[in-house]
């Protein structure tokens, strides 16, 4: 019993070195004691090479499509979707086809585009009879508001409803 109580001491011994120590890998390198995540991250591209052009280029094009999915929700809209994301990219506008128009009596107008998008045209108005297949482009205004601008150039009062 004490030979195997030895021969265990022994080997954990000699692999001590051997084994991960996540306190010791946490520290390892300079960089990971920088508290500031933009000074942490230069630190590290300097120490390992930045990301290259095209994949700053698919990082690019991959956050544009994530604004034009979340163009038009608040921000606390947009966070409760994507709870773990950074500073989001922020788009003024976005264009779009209308896939279809519901009006309703007494309601506003509710707007389906290709993308998936509804919208409500909060302010009734002759100027903004949409129909399917119409390209309409959405703009932000002022105080959180949107506008839809229809193919003849109106712009209309709307809000996104998903």
């Amino acid at each position: 019993m004490s030979r195997l109580l030895s021969a265990i001491a022994l080997l954990t011994l000699a692999t001590a070195h051997v084994l991960p120590n996540p306190a010791a890998a946490q520290s390892s390198h300079p960089c990971a004691e920088i508290v500031r995540s933009k000074e942490r991250l230069a630190c590290y591209d300097q120490a390992f090479g930045a990301p290259s052009a095209a994949a700053k280029a698919a990082d690019r094009a991959a956050r544009e499509a994530e604004a034009k999915e979340n163009f038009g929700l608040g921000s606390k809209e947009i966070r409760k979707r994507n709870p773990d994301m950074e500073q989001p990219v922020v788009i003024e506008g976005l264009e779009s086809t209308v896939t279809e128009v519901k009006i309703e009596t007494g309601r506003p107008q509710i707007i389906t585009l290709a993308n998936g998008q509804i919208w409500a045209l909060t302010e009734a108005s002759i100027r903004g009879n949409l129909r399917v297949g119409d390209e309409v482009s959405i703009r932000k205004g002022s105080f959180g508001s949107h506008r839809l601008i229809t193919p003849g150039g109106a712009g209309l009062r709307a809000k996104r409803l998903r």
